[in-house]
């Protein structure tokens, strides 16, 4: 046997394939007894390496192609600094109120079982080239656009959720009360805005858990109607 080979790692045979190394011979013994292989890259160039980072994956591929996946991986999706850095603070916060339990929402979230997917959870570039495939991502600089799950009792993934306003957002809870109105489902916030009616969102509220059709409760809203504010040490008006 060859002096530097042993029978656990022989010399390749050319043609054999190491990452994005093809062996294409064996060159001279150096004086240091260190055996190295001529290789070629997928991208055509040619080195000499020492058979034992082939054999144990010291070397897969060429300098220029390890620079090249090495930029794109820690390259930015978004190219924006300011939109980018919107992003981030919302992943940042996505991250507190579900892991961190001294946060003021995380009883809202972690304690419940809401989680973040383990590829965002790892990653803020995985995150970001993702959340491009959301409608109206681009906008949240001019729209308060606010991320919201679809399933409010389901995690955040890139099927769970959408970018809607506070409204939406909190017309989405588990525990918002829905009616009917002309021909849309809405909560009793929304139903109160777009009725335009004079009542507190407590009213609303009530009336709607009470089961009362949304005709009834705009016929009644009269009734439930405020007054003008009154400052402290000031006279109510006489009607």
């Amino acid at each position: 046997m060859r002096r530097g080979t042993n029978e656990k790692h022989p010399l390749p045979p050319p043609g054999q394939v190491f990452g994005r190394w093809t062996v294409l011979g064996v060159d001279p013994p150096t004086p240091a007894h260190c055996r190295k292989v001529r290789c070629r890259c997928s991208c055509g160039t040619v080195r000499s390496i020492l058979w034992l980072n082939l054999v144990y994956g010291g070397s897969t591929q060429c300098r220029k192609c390890r620079a090249v996946l090495e930029r794109e991986r820690y390259e930015w999706p978004i190219k924006d600094p300011r939109l980018r850095l919107a992003w981030r603070r919302r992943w940042n916060s996505m991250l507190a109120r579900c892991y961190r339990k001294g946060e003021r929402a995380y009883r809202f979230y972690g304690a419940r079982g809401v989680r973040v997917c383990e590829e965002w959870r790892r990653s803020v570039h995985t995150f970001l080239r993702d959340i491009q495939k959301v409608a109206g991502w681009d906008r949240i600089l001019d729209e308060p656009l606010e991320v919201d799950r679809i399933d409010p009792c389901g995690s955040y993934t890139l099927d769970n959720i959408r970018l809607v306003s506070h409204t939406e957002n909190n017309g989405n809870r588990r525990d918002c009360i829905f009616v009917r109105y002309k021909g849309s489902r809405m909560c009793a916030e929304a139903f109160r805005k777009a009725a335009k009616l004079k009542m507190c969102k407590c009213s609303a509220e009530k009336l709607v858990a009470s089961g009362i059709m949304a005709d009834q409760i705009i016929a009644m809203d009269p009734t439930f109607a405020r007054g003008p504010r009154v400052r402290r040490g000031e006279c109510r008006p006489s009607p």
